[in-house]
């Protein structure tokens, strides 16, 4: 499956710039608030933050590539 430019970009955007803004934001949060399972959940979030890094990173690379196949000489 192919995503378009605009939807490829904005998922790159999201996965990296601004779910790791927004979990070190929950953490200041939770250390504020003592949350009593913060750290837990934290811990949870960001290995699923780099899960989402690792398999867009390869997708990315795959991704490049389709597009470098498409190009017509």
């Amino acid at each position: 499956m192919r995503l378009n430019d605009k939807f490829y970009k904005t998922l790159k955007w999201l996965i990296a710039i601004v779910l790791p803004a927004f979990i070190t934001f929950l953490g200041v949060v939770f250390e504020a608030l003592d949350v009593a399972s913060g750290a837990t959940i934290l811990t949870i979030l960001v290995g699923f933050q780099t899960f989402l890094g690792t398999v867009f990173k390869t997708s990315e690379y795959y991704h490049d590539k389709a597009k470098e196949d498409d190009i017509e000489w």
